[in-house]
């Protein structure tokens, strides 16, 4: 989403706060989503108990979205810690392949209740994981040289209004990210 609002063919974008937001637009928070990592109860990383270390994730293949439409290179290069990525555009695919045993992802329990309960899909937890699981933030987008008008307001104050409480983060909240920062590559502790 973020090409379409800097190049002017939408006017307002949501992203997740995983996302490198350049200094050319501004965002804001709607809504915090809790995400954990799952596999399939087949996969080797099923059998582990306790806290995973990264090393050990790194020895298996991470499931990962990407934008088709991010020509940036810069979503990908941000993201050293696994070596073994499969990048996926489709949505689908990328819910499918771990409960079919094909690497680990994250996910948001809400959009995958039936998995979880039916036992298809297992939560691990990685060694860097604060307790309760990674939150992330959704947040709108702009261009900071023509901000929404009446309706585009509207819009994201009414997204913001149809969330429910923010999350308690269970660590120290992350510290804020520069959108200078962002663009340099470092990355939230979100992650």
């Amino acid at each position: 989403m973020i090409e379409p609002v800097l190049d002017g063919r939408c006017a307002i974008g949501v992203v997740g706060s995983w996302a490198l937001i350049p200094p050319q637009l501004t965002h804001e928070v709607l809504l915090s989503v809790r995400v954990y990592m799952v596999v399939s109860p087949k996969h080797p990383l099923a059998s582990r108990r306790g806290r995973i270390p990264t090393r050990v994730l790194a020895e298996h293949v991470k499931i990962s979205h990407i934008d088709p439409n991010d020509m940036t290179g810069l979503f990908v290069a941000s993201r050293p810690k696994y070596p073994k990525i499969w990048r996926l555009s489709h949505l689908g695919a990328k819910a499918g392949f771990p409960a079919r045993g094909l690497g680990f992802r994250k996910h948001a329990p809400a959009y995958h209740r039936a998995e979880l309960a039916s036992g298809a899909l297992i939560e691990i937890t990685s060694d860097h994981a604060p307790p309760g699981g990674h939150v992330i933030d959704m947040v709108a987008i702009y261009r900071t040289d023509s901000p929404p008008g009446p309706a585009g307001r509207w819009f994201i104050d009414r997204l913001k209004q149809a969330q429910a409480p923010p999350l308690k983060r269970e660590l120290s909240p992350p510290q804020p990210v520069s959108v200078a920062a962002k663009v340099a590559g470092r990355r939230p502790s979100i992650r």
